[in-house]
């Protein structure tokens, strides 16, 4: 393929354009490229080969998870703390191409998943990971499904497990139940034995209630949240929306002094120096193991997923999704040139479950 196949169609501001570009001086590679975070630029840019060293892993792409945090950080909300990156998407599935010499548990013609960050580039026929961002596919999920899970489905296992200490018998309500993250929430939740209660607006009621088979419904548009539970006391409220009169009310719901309130949602971006601050204060829990600040009597986590234990985590979502107790709910799957479709259908943060771009089509599995 010469120079003169690239091609790139225009977007508007903050959504990805499409191009071809080489992994060689003779080969070429399909990806999704974000100039410099620059709004209504348009561009055809050739990329060198993906190397990979040492302890990581060149992926095959098979499939690419959508999350709200691609075009937050595409948009420039989570700058300075993490700069707008020309390469988009972290979710991925496929299959090892090659690995690095001290990579043990992979080997070529594997298929695996993981959430790549802090690298990003999932959105390309070809990605490098860490090997410690990574575990197995699951084998009872197609390329697609998979791709569906990591970011996601290890936000919600981190801030359940890791941060809130959830444990069999606990209370927990979940606000943004039908979500990308929250519906992980609600099924990892039941897993280990929690009464879960979960909001979202009714047109979400029979994902909550039948797929999930969550038995407290809470329809965040028309019922009062605290006037909904009924005077119940919660173990953990998980935040997944940031809609800050929910949030607000969740406080005096939890048990006080040994309740948790876990975010992912600290602030409104609009108001940015809170927005910076407690951020901040969510990547110092990453990566220094700062403990939970008590606010209001309750301990509250502004929390971000940390990738890196993909592979300590991931094998009991893994396991989970195996033994038919997790299962990734797919809205829409769009091929890789769709990606801005994806993207504009994502802000809306209305959808039920996941987006996914399939990058190279596969025959379906069980």
């Amino acid at each position: 393929m010469t120079t003169e196949a690239k091609t790139s169609i225009s977007q508007k501001a903050g959504v990805p354009e499409f191009a071809k570009v080489p992994p060689s001086a003779t080969e070429w590679m399909k990806a999704i490229r974000i100039r410099d975070g620059i709004p209504d630029v348009t561009t055809t840019v050739e990329k060198p080969v993906i190397d990979y060293h040492s302890a990581q892993v060149l992926i095959k792409v098979k499939a690419a998870g959508v999350n709200p945090v691609d075009w937050k950080i595409a948009r420039g909300d989570y700058s300075p703390l993490q700069p707008a990156s020309d390469f988009t998407g972290y979710d991925v599935c496929g299959e090892v191409e090659a690995v690095g010499d001290q990579v043990t548990r992979f080997k070529k013609g594997d298929a695996v998943f993981g959430d790549i960050a802090p690298r990003a580039g999932t959105y390309a026929e070809y990605c490098v990971a860490d090997d410690r961002n990574l575990d197995f596919k699951p084998k009872n999920l197609t390329f697609v499904e998979a791709a569906a899970v990591p970011l996601a489905a290890l936000t919600a296992y981190q801030g359940l497990i890791h941060t809130a200490h959830l444990k069999s018998g606990d209370k927990v309500l979940v606000l943004g139940g039908a979500g990308g993250v929250g519906h992980f929430a609600v099924q990892i939740a039941k897993a280990f034995g929690a009464d879960v209660w979960a909001t979202a607006s009714e047109s979400h009621r029979s994902l909550i209630c039948e797929e999930l088979e969550c038995s407290h419904f809470i329809d965040y548009k028309t019922q009062n949240l605290a006037a909904a539970v009924q005077g119940q006391k919660f173990d953990i409220v998980f935040d997944s929306v940031g809609a800050k009169e929910a949030r607000d009310q969740a406080f005096s719901l939890l048990r006080p002094h040994v309740g948790h309130l876990v975010t992912t949602q600290p602030v409104d971006p609009s108001d940015r120096p809170s927005y910076l601050k407690l951020l901040g204060a969510a990547m110092d829990y990453v990566w220094k193991k700062t403990e939970s600040v008590l606010w209001r009597d309750v301990n509250y986590h502004a929390f971000i997923t940390d990738a890196t234990q993909g592979a300590q985590d991931l094998p009991t979502i893994r396991g989970f999704i195996e033994d038919g107790k997790l299962r990734p709910r797919i809205q829409e799957v769009l091929p890789l040139e769709k990606a801005a479709v994806a993207w504009q259908h994502s802000q809306t943060l209305h959808t039920g479950g996941k987006i996914v771009l399939e990058v190279e089509q596969t025959e379906k599995q069980a």
